[in-house]
């Protein structure tokens, strides 16, 4: 199979959005500032050839008033989207933390525990962590889990659970580790939730690309006697445009990217 070939089944195979979010953060800016700049540049362009100053100014005084209502509209999605993906990123730092807390608290209640159970825990703990950390992280792109890291998960509540309290001392103890595990359990459902599926991405992706386009083409029919000044006003529009769109498709993918969110804690839990 050739390359061109292999790269297409690449990207059907897995989604456009899968796959691009999987590339470098420089080709993804590039592809989509700089795709969204040549269609922005080369609709005006295109316009200039086809219709004449006169017709353009024209209708830059009967359409301002129309292109105004889609601006409000376009910019009440983008900042709604924009902060539901910063919103999603912040939360998917907060569920890791206090799952890694959660553990952390753990590991220091089963101190009154037998030596022993004391080892066995610390060794589930760290398989469980090394797991969450080799094997799910990568799927948690699409907000699947791990059937080993699951696995795992279980082995560690039960080898914690195994652990029958004697006296007061332990039983507040246990009480305490009790917390934890209810801690740790939650703050694992949140990070593995926190993104919305698929389809629902994909809809959000394709609403979004199509008012960017709709808002692209409307400028197009814009115009001023200098065709600089209207390429400017053009790239800068979608430059600005087009840099929203860049950090929302960031920020929507807390576990996937350049700028994901890392596992290192749950490294650090590991070793």
């Amino acid at each position: 199979m050739s390359q061109p070939e292999a790269l297409l089944k690449d990207i059907f195979g897995q989604g456009y959005f899968q796959w691009l979010i999987h590339q470098p953060m420089e080709l993804i800016l590039l592809m989509i500032v700089g795709g969204g700049l040549v269609f922005i540049v080369g609709g005006v362009l295109l316009a200039n050839n086809y219709m004449t100053a006169e017709e353009l100014i024209s209708n830059t005084l009967v359409g301002t008033f129309k292109f105004m209502f889609l601006a409000q509209i376009f910019t009440g999605v983008i900042a709604f989207i924009m902060v539901e993906a910063g919103n999603r990123y912040a939360n998917a730092e907060a569920y890791v933390d206090a799952e890694v807390r959660g553990l952390q608290l753990l590991t220091k209640t089963v101190s009154r525990m037998p030596l022993e159970n004391q080892t066995r825990f610390h060794d589930a703990m760290k398989e469980y962590a090394k797991s969450v950390a080799e094997t799910e992280w990568p799927m948690m792109v699409t907000g699947d889990d791990s059937p080993v890291s699951r696995a795992a998960f279980r082995r560690m509540l039960g080898v914690y659970f195994s652990f029958n309290p004697t006296d007061t001392a332990d039983r507040s103890v246990v009480a305490l580790g009790n917390l934890a595990v209810a801690m740790v359990v939650e703050a694992r459902t949140n990070r593995l939730n926190n993104n919305v599926s698929k389809e629902f991405s994909d809809f959000i992706w394709v609403s979004l690309l199509g008012l960017v386009i709709i808002t692209a083409m409307f400028n197009w029919f814009f115009g001023t006697r200098s065709l600089l000044s209207q390429v400017v006003m053009g790239i800068s529009l979608g430059a600005s445009i087009l840099t929203c769109i860049f950090l929302v498709f960031l920020l929507s993918n807390p576990f996937a990217g350049d700028a994901a969110i890392r596992p290192t804690p749950f490294l650090e839990l590991a070793e």
